[in-house]
C-alpha cells in the first residue's frame, strides 16, 4: 500500500486504480475547485458538456441507440445518466442509452453527466 503526504492526510490510500482521492487532515489549506487527478501521467478534469442528437424517431415495439459525445476527452467520468419524461410514449436504458418505443406520442430524453449534474442534453423523440 503506497502512502503520500501522510503528515496531511488523515488515511493512507491504495494506487492500484486509476482514480481516488485523498481527504485532508482537518485544518490543512484545500483551495476549492483545484483538485485535479493525474493517472498514468494524464491530467483529468470535470465534466463540462454532454451532447446528444437533438431529435430520434423510434417505432413502437423497436428499440435504437443513441450517441452520446462528454467533454472534455480529458475527462475522469464520462459517465452519463439517461432518463425520459414521459415513460408511457419511450423508455430508455438509464446507463446506456438505448429508447424503446411504448406508444405513439413524444418524450423528451435527457442525458445527465454522473460527475456534473448541470452538464445535461435533451432530445425530442417521436414514437409512432
Amino acid at each position: 500500500m503506497a502512502r503520500a503526504h501522510e503528515a496531511d492526510t488523515d488515511e493512507s490510500f491504495d494506487c492500484t486504480g486509476t482514480a481516488y482521492e485523498i481527504l485532508p487532515k482537518a485544518g490543512v489549506g484545500v483551495t476549492a475547485g483545484v483538485y485535479n487527478p493525474t493517472a498514468n501521467g494524464v491530467n483529468y478534469a470535470d465534466v463540462t458538456s454532454v451532447t446528444i442528437p437533438a431529435t430520434k424517431a423510434v417505432k413502437i415495439g423497436t428499440y435504437a441507440q443513441t450517441s452520446c459525445v462528454v467533454a472534455p476527452a480529458n475527462a475522469l467520468d464520462k459517465g452519463v445518466t439517461w432518463t425520459s419524461s414521459d415513460a408511457t410514449k419511450a423508455t430508455v436504458n438509464a446507463s446506456d442509452g438505448t429508447v424503446h418505443g411504448i406508444a405513439t406520442g413524444t418524450t423528451t430524453i435527457t442525458a445527465t453527466s454522473d460527475n456534473n449534474g448541470s452538464a445535461t442534453d435533451t432530445m425530442a423523440v417521436t414514437v409512432s
